[in-house]
């Protein structure tokens, strides 16, 4: 597989060149990036910070999801029941002070109770018989 990297170049308005990539393509590994200094964080840090915005979002329970951070690369690990929930955590995972980056490997295992399978049954025999 060839990896593709784009870069975006570009003059901001104090005259400095300002570079960004733009889309990267079959890409497997780290990229190193450099925060300003007032960005940068400890991974300990990082790490309390993303359990602790996971653990305030009602709709993941933190019981099923472990963070590593490395470098300021977040990894999450663990399973979820709604995929929502699994793009949620990389979605705040993202948006902490020194996070440079977050892979997400969670699991996506659907609960599916009698009470609901019974409910998707009938709707599926009801559509049969209209």
């Amino acid at each position: 597989m060839k990896t593709e990297l784009k870069i975006k170049k570009h003059i901001n308005n104090e005259g400095q060149t300002e570079t960004a990539v733009s889309e990267i393509r079959d890409y497997t590994g780290y990229i190193k990036t450099n925060l300003p200094p007032s960005s940068k964080r400890s991974d300990s840090d990082i790490k309390n910070a993303v359990l602790n915005v996971i653990k305030w979002n009602s709709s993941i329970d933190e019981n099923k999801i472990k963070i590593k951070v490395r470098d300021g690369w977040v990894t999450l690990e663990g399973y979820v029941d709604w995929e929502y929930q699994k793009s949620r955590a990389t979605y705040l995972a993202e948006d902490i002070k020194g996070v440079v980056g977050v892979n997400n490997l969670i699991t996506v295992v659907p609960v599916i109770t009698p009470a609901l399978k019974e409910k998707i049954n009938a709707a599926f025999r009801a559509q049969l018989l209209s």
